[in-house]
């Protein structure tokens, strides 16, 4: 039954008009994890963002189907430059996160792009991730740090963290709800450097990273701010709502459906 669905899904995504569609072309990265692969992660948004897998990062059960983890020493996958990924005016940032033990012993990347250079200086764009203690932060670089400081993360539960930046504002969640928020203003630098899922990315050979230490599920990046209102609709996505999409939802709305049934 679920294969069933999942070919009916596909062809029903194959026929919508989605190349207007202005959120489908603000979803500039998503991995599901669904599909374990050795060597790549496929980007499930139309800029073919796929990622290079290194280490030996395991599959288990996610939040939603499959989901991928690392062990906080050499696992991450690293998704090459590309233009839909130098954002610059607006950002929103999204993963269902669910950290191991060992996540309080150094700093922990979930989503970065913000690598190091060969002298140990951050040439830093945006990141999500955790600190020292285990405290969830959203930074971005707008000729200079600006941050977000949240709660500790819990480990071993599933909690699902995001942020927003639109041009006026910087927002953390977690769960859907805001959990912290500051003025900014501001474009986001521009580097030509990788984005780091589960590491920030050592580019060049100082030794700098931040492994992530746990599983990584839905990680989702747009090159716009999102509402409260889409934060939790993302965040609240069931195995049964594909079965009620609608012609004019959006492509966010149905993948994040549609991987249910895989």
């Amino acid at each position: 039954m679920r294969t069933l669905l999942t070919i009916c899904g596909l062809s029903l995504l194959a026929c919508w008009p989605f190349p207007g569609d202005a959120q489908e072309e603000s979803l500039v990265l998503y991995f599901s994890f669904d599909k374990e692969m050795a060597d790549e992660i496929k980007d499930l948004s139309v800029h073919q963002n796929d990622g290079k897998i290194s280490g030996n990062p395991k599959w288990d059960k996610g939040r939603i189907g499959r989901a991928i983890e690392f062990d906080g020493s050499d696992d991450q996958v690293v998704v090459p430059t590309s233009e839909s990924l130098d954002i610059k005016s607006a950002i929103t940032m999204m993963a269902w996160v669910k950290p191991s033990k060992n996540l309080l012993e150094d700093w922990r990347t979930i989503i970065g792009k913000s690598p190091t250079n060969v002298l140990g200086q951050a040439t830093f764009a945006y990141d999500l991730r955790t600190d020292k203690s285990g405290t969830y932060r959203f930074s971005l670089n707008m000729g200079g740090w600006q941050k977000v400081v949240g709660p500790n993360a819990e480990i071993g539960k599933w909690t699902h963290v995001a942020n927003t930046y639109n041009g006026k504002t910087m927002v953390l969640y977690l769960n859907g709800d805001s959990v912290g928020d500051i003025a900014a203003k501001g474009k986001i630098n521009v580097i030509p450097d990788p984005v780091g899922i589960g590491n920030v990315v050592d580019a060049g050979g100082a030794g700098k990273n931040e492994y992530w230490a746990g599983l990584l599920d839905e990680v989702k990046i747009w090159n716009r701010a999102l509402s409260l209102k889409e934060v939790k609709e993302q965040m609240d996505f069931t195995q049964q709502d594909i079965l009620a999409v609608h012609p004019k939802n959006k492509l966010t709305t149905i993948w994040g459906q549609l991987k249910q049934k895989k």
